[in-house]
């Protein structure tokens, strides 16, 4: 299938999704500190992304370069060096779970998805609000 990120033909990869949507402000009373916005969301658009453009935005998210840090410092074979890589590489890994739990693969899939909604749209697009699974799941 072609990939809808990438545009190449690619035997392996899955379905990821993404929504779209429109920010507008309450007209209801705000507090000093706090902004109500109502959203009009449509989706899911669901895209073909490829394994390649998945496992790339693995590999440059916080987890993976937790994962890089711990093994190059694992590489250097001197030991203050390996105990400070495992506290940093650690750390990133996770702040990342923190941020987005276990579904590495599904948010970055789905964050792909939407990279290639958002360059398919151009800058013509009406919509301000571009979200994944987990986000659409936090607003519900």
């Amino acid at each position: 299938m072609r990939c809808q990120r990438c545009k190449h033909e690619r035997a392996r990869g899955a379905y990821y999704q993404c929504y779209v949507g429109v920010a507008y402000p309450s007209t209801g009373a705000e507090g000093a500190r706090t902004r109500r916005m109502r959203y009009a969301i449509q989706g899911p658009r669901k895209l073909w992304i490829c394994h390649r453009c998945v496992a790339l935005s693995v590999l440059t998210s916080e987890a993976g370069l937790g994962a890089l840090v711990l093994l190059l410092f694992q590489l250097t074979g001197q030991p203050e060096w390996m105990l400070f890589g495992i506290f940093a590489g650690l750390l990133l890994i996770a702040n990342y779970i923190a941020d987005h739990g276990w579904e590495i693969i599904q948010t970055c899939g789905d964050a792909q998805a939407i990279r290639a909604v958002q360059a398919e749209m151009g800058s013509e697009s009406h919509y301000d609000i571009y979200l994944d699974r987990g986000q659409v799941k936090r607003l519900e």
